[in-house]
């Protein structure tokens, strides 16, 4: 598939220019993402999308890492809708986007976010001491905008979730900061698979 061309649901019709909209004003990457989180309603409160997510199957990679469905790459400004299924009880490590900013919110279920922040950082390999700053639910109708580096984890309720995620760039192809959520033990990793997904009409 042309992960560059715009999925034919009548809602990312409206939602692609409406982005491609906003990468053509000035405005500082705050405002920009503000506004972008202000557009996701388009997506997430489109009936004939509910339907296709409830179809999404949760996908794992071989290392049992979360896989994104890639439905759009903008070829001119670079950001990057994509799906994501999480299974019940499902946790991410502790982890930032590196340079990237993220739109999420969840059409189905619910997430607890628990954002974090290091005290004192540690290479690869090391232990770095971190504390909790804050703790929220993510559920259909609140959009959460996570700018770059922001550390933070996700913990799925006892109900798969299947999320919409807009990003600024195509992740998976750099490095990223996770840390273990038990020991805090700081490891580099590429980020989820990205795996081109066609939304028919």
């Amino acid at each position: 598939m042309d992960v560059h061309k715009i999925p034919e649901l009548a809602c990312f019709q409206r939602f692609v220019p409406a982005m491609r909209e906003l990468w053509k004003l000035d405005l500082s990457e705050d405002e920009r993402w503000k506004r972008v989180g202000g557009l996701l309603p388009m997506l997430l409160d489109d009936p004939e999308l509910r339907a296709h997510a409830a179809t999404w199957d949760l996908t794992l990679g071989p290392d049992d890492k979360y896989t994104n469905l890639l439905f759009y790459e903008d070829p001119d400004y670079g950001f990057v809708i994509n799906g994501l299924v999480k299974g019940p009880s499902g946790v991410t490590p502790v982890h930032d986007h590196a340079h990237t900013w993220t739109a999420y919110s969840v059409i189905y279920g619910s997430e607890d976010v628990i954002r974090m922040q290091l005290d004192h950082d540690a290479p690869a390999g090391k232990i770095a001491k971190m504390r909790e700053t804050g703790h929220y639910t993510v559920k259909p109708g609140f959009v959460d905008v996570v700018p770059p580096r922001l550390l933070h984890m996700e913990r799925v309720g006892d109900a798969k979730t299947a999320a919409i995620i807009v990003r600024s760039a195509r992740v998976g192809g750099f490095d990223q900061r996770m840390w273990n959520n038990r020991t805090h033990e700081h490891f580099i990793d590429k980020g989820p698979r990205q795996v081109p997904f066609e939304l028919g009409a």
